[in-house]
């Protein structure tokens, strides 16, 4: 569930740091759940639909700040702290 009550369809799996997979502005977590599979070994990955995409459900208006919520309400969920190493990884480059 989000910040604002949308509910947002995720996965967890695998065990170790923690791996929040956020797929490209157009797509749902079909496009992840490959990368998802290869990490799960080594980390605990939470893979999830974005607002308006795949089983998530949409909010009233598109705003940048509750995407950033509902990516924070991922990491809370997996536990990870401020002190978590970050890195970002683009598959789709226009």
């Amino acid at each position: 569930m989000s910040a604002d009550g949308t509910e947002i369809a995720y996965e967890r799996s695998g065990s170790g740091p923690a791996v929040v997979l956020v797929a490209s502005a157009p797509a749902d977590r079909s496009d992840t759940v490959k990368l998802a599979a290869l990490l799960t070994e080594h980390f605990t990955v939470v893979d999830y639909d974005r607002r308006g995409r795949g089983a998530s459900g949409d909010a009233d208006a598109y705003a940048v700040d509750r995407e950033i919520e509902d990516i924070a309400a991922r990491v809370d969920q997996v536990g990870a702290s401020e002190n978590t190493s970050r890195f970002r990884l683009d598959p789709h480059v226009a």
